[in-house]
């Protein structure tokens, strides 16, 4: 849901700068949703990063614009 919620913010012309940061999926699951955001063409504009360690977490969260 939330990528279908991210594509229709792309499509009503979501600043391009803004991007969908998804942390901690298993490797099975981030390939299923790598997958659902190329078919939704969202290649370019949904990060997935794995599991953080907290400190990185930490920072991550620290420079986002809306969590």
């Amino acid at each position: 849901m939330l990528l279908t919620a991210f594509a229709m913010a792309v499509h009503k012309k979501l600043d391009e700068d803004i991007k969908l940061v998804c942390t901690g999926a298993l490797v099975d699951r981030q390939h299923f949703l790598k997958q659902a955001a190329e078919g939704m063409n969202l290649k370019d504009r949904v990060l997935f990063l794995g599991y953080l360690s907290n400190e990185d977490l930490s920072a991550l969260m620290n420079h986002t614009q809306g969590m």
